[in-house]
């Protein structure tokens, strides 16, 4: 797959992809991009104001033709479809997504956060007991089938809708099918190459990778992202 493999309209059989915490930066990037790319998107905020104050922003950046792509709605709006992903800020995914929990059951949710934090020489990993946010997440999602994907992506660089979707993405999870969704689905859609990276287990390595990509940004003053080669 690769950049300029995206659909005209959205695939027939498949819901609205919703995206709690929507109005972030994260969030509103994706957002765009999908909405700009044929896909029904329903942005989530605690505040549905919020939420409708940003599609508005948002809409004068599509295509006319698009613009009824993009939906406002509140975060549980967002979380009752079949493919969900989390865009509020790595500090307080687990708790949002908590709250969210009955809601989420049977769901594809993609976990995009990576904590960081600033030291001497950069940016290093701030990680938690369980050695990953994802695997935070999935311990309070049960019943939710938890992907990880997307860190790696700046969002301005994802916002920019004329321009290719910036890098590679790493995904993984401890379900097959779910993992398999997210490349499909939610590459094609914004026009991502995605790569299966294994079980749940290496989103450590994931979110870690995080931290180093921003070390060589801030010493470089670039915006670098992931890009997988083959050898």
């Amino acid at each position: 797959m690769n950049s300029n493999d995206v659909t005209d309209t959205a695939p027939s059989g498949n819901g609205p992809i919703g995206i709690v915490g929507g109005t972030g930066p994260a969030g509103s990037s994706f957002a765009l991009r999908l909405a700009a790319n044929g896909h029904d998107v329903i942005l989530g905020s605690r505040d549905e104001t919020k939420s409708a104050a940003v599609v508005d922003r948002l809409s004068d950046r599509l295509p006319r033709h698009r613009t009824t792509r993009l939906r406002p709605g509140t975060n549980a709006e967002a979380a009752e479809c079949d493919i969900v992903l989390m865009a509020i800020d790595a500090a307080h995914t687990v708790t949002g997504a908590r709250d969210l929990e009955p809601v989420l059951r049977g769901k594809t949710v993609v976990s995009m956060a990576a904590e960081v934090q600033p030291d001497s020489r950069g940016m290093r990993p701030k990680l938690p007991p369980r050695g990953s946010i994802a695997a935070e997440l999935a311990h309070a999602l049960p019943a939710s089938r938890v992907v990880v994907a997307f860190q790696h992506a700046p969002a301005r660089a994802v916002a920019a809708i004329d321009e290719p979707f910036p890098g590679d993405v790493l995904v993984c999870g401890d379900d097959a099918e779910a993992v398999g969704e997210v490349i499909e689905r939610l590459g094609n859609a914004v026009g991502a190459s995605c790569y299966d990276a294994g079980g749940l287990q290496n989103a450590v390595a994931i979110e870690a990778m995080t931290a180093v990509i921003l070390s060589l940004n801030i010493r470089q003053r670039s915006r670098h992202s992931l890009e997988i080669v083959e050898t």
